[in-house]
C-alpha cells in the first residue's frame, strides 16, 4: 500500500519523537546512576552533556519540534505495552540496558534525520560515537557494571 507524502512525513515525525525521548531518557537514567550510585560527578556531567547535545542538535535542525510532539500518538502506540516486560536486576543492569537503548535510539535518529536534515543526521552520528566511547570509559572505570547481577 502506497502512502501519501503527508502520511509518510507524519510517520517520520512520530519516529523522531519516540527516539529523541528514548535517547534522552536512557541517558538520564545512566546520568543518575553515575551521580547517585557510582558517585562519579565527571561521568554524570559527560552523560548530561550528551543528553543536552541531542536537544541542541534538534533545536538547530530543520525539524519542526512542535510537530514532533503534535504527531505523537502515545495512547495508540502498539509498542508501548512492551516496555515493562524485562525485569532489571541491579543498577548495573539498568546502566547497561539504558546505554544500549540510547545507542539504538541515536542510530534510528541518525537514519530518519537523513530524510529531513543531513547535517543534523551527521551531528547525531557523532553523538552516537561519543556515546560508544563514554560507555567504554564507564566500563573500564567501573568493571562491576559488566556483572549485572
Amino acid at each position: 500500500m502506497q502512502k501519501n507524502s503527508k502520511d509518510a512525513e507524519r510517520e517520520i515525525y512520530r519516529v523522531l519523537d519516540a527516539n529523541v525521548n528514548r535517547a534522552k531518557e536512557g541517558l538520564r537514567v545512566c546520568e543518575d546512576i553515575a551521580r547517585f550510585c557510582l558517585k562519579d560527578a565527571s561521568l554524570s556531567r559527560r552523560l548530561r552533556c550528551l543528553r543536552h547535545a541531542v536537544t541542541k542538535i534538534l533545536k538547530s535542525s530543520r525539524v519542526d519540534r512542535l510537530r514532533m510532539v503534535l504527531e505523537r500518538k502515545s495512547a495508540q502506540d502498539p509498542g508501548r505495552t512492551f516496555a515493562n516486560k524485562t525485569t532489571k536486576r541491579s543498577t548495573a543492569h539498568l546502566f547497561l540496558a539504558n546505554m544500549q537503548r540510547t545507542k539504538e535510539a541515536l542510530r534510528v535518529l541518525e537514519e530518519f534525520l537523513k530524510l529531513l536534515d543531513n547535517q543534523a543526521s551527521r551531528k547525531i552520528q557523532k553523538t552516537r560515537f561519543d556515546t560508544y566511547e563514554l560507555e567504554k570509559t564507564s566500563l573500564k572505570k567501573f568493571p562491576s557494571l559488566l556483572d549485572p547481577r
